[in-house]
């Protein structure tokens, strides 16, 4: 067994991103209220709770939905593409330290999508399945850092193994930050979830914010 974890990278750059981070804040409140959550104080009432990450080129939100025990796909990608009709937004699901899924959403719509191998740790079964989560560099071109291109994408998104190698340098083209993008919430490790600030032992833990909700 490997590291499990999801996030989400919401692309700032170009933007006011003091607003760009309380307009992150209050969207995740109002789509989670919409959908029959109340925002409470603390993370002890929460069933459900959600972290963003300070401010940056790229700004992280992590989410106890895309947690291993607490996991709730729907809700998460229902937030996802919420977040999506106010920046783009890239998740990031690695599944046991053995395949890594890339997903760009923008204008509430899922764009493209890369995996180097099926969930939770397969090869792709036919070259039909695998041409599913190929990717398309050049719909990723924008949000690179500069000088970079599509091309130089195209020669990290190789599907294979090797997905902590595709992760990390996935992130140096497109500025995530190393350690947030392999984190969610929580990181699962071998069976074991670790909280974002007990994983990281963060010196910057003020610039992050949560926010806690039932239902």
């Amino acid at each position: 067994m490997g590291d499990d974890f999801r996030n989400r990278q919401c692309y700032a750059a170009g933007r006011a991103v003091d607003a760009a981070r309380l307009g992150i804040q209050q969207t995740i409140v109002d789509a989670l209220t919409r959908s029959g959550y109340s925002e409470v104080t603390s993370e002890a009432e929460a069933m459900r709770s959600v972290v963003i990450g300070p401010i940056g080129r790229w700004i992280f939100v992590g989410d106890t939905a895309g947690s291993t025990d607490d996991a709730d796909p729907v809700a998460f990608d229902a937030l996802t593409l919420a977040l999506s009709d106010l920046l783009p937004v890239v998740d990031i699901q690695m599944s046991d330290t053995a395949a890594v899924h890339i997903s760009l959403y923008k204008d509430g719509s899922l764009i493209d999508k890369f995996g180097n191998a099926a969930f939770p740790f397969f090869k792709f079964r036919t070259d039909k399945e695998a041409a599913e989560f190929r990717g398309r560099p050049g719909l990723w071109a924008e949000y690179l850092v500069s000088p970079l291109t599509a091309a130089n994408l195209r020669t990290v998104w190789v599907q294979g193994w090797g997905a902590e190698k595709i992760l990390s340098d996935s992130a140096r083209l497109f500025g995530w930050d190393a350690d947030l993008s392999s984190v969610g919430y929580t990181l699962d490790s071998e069976g074991i979830g670790i909280k974002y600030n007990e994983f990281l032992s963060l010196e910057n833990a003020h610039e992050f914010k949560e926010l806690h909700f039932r239902n």
